[in-house]
């Protein structure tokens, strides 16, 4: 089944959208994964993670917000490289 939302393994990439009167320039690179396949510093964001779970489904081009506690982030999805599927 074929489909442009996100789904696991997909490769994203996302910027911060901030008020701030800096722009932030600096890109976050991901994979959406399964728990038991996590590893932060590798990229790999668990699904249930507060990441995980906002991009997940989603399209690209959309805008997320994750809470993390008091802190809430506005992420822009600006591409998604499709996983290789296994059929």
């Amino acid at each position: 089944m074929k489909t442009d939302k996100i789904q696991y393994y997909d490769r994203l990439i996302l910027r911060e959208i901030s008020e701030r009167t800096q722009p932030v320039d600096e890109e976050l690179r991901i994979q959406i994964v399964p728990d038991h396949e996590a590893d932060g510093g590798a990229g790999r964001i668990s699904e249930h993670a507060p990441v995980g779970r906002a991009v997940l489904h989603r399209r690209e081009g959309e805008i997320v917000t994750i809470a993390t506690g008091r802190t809430h982030y506005r992420l822009q999805i600006l591409r998604v490289e499709r996983a290789r599927r296994v059929v």
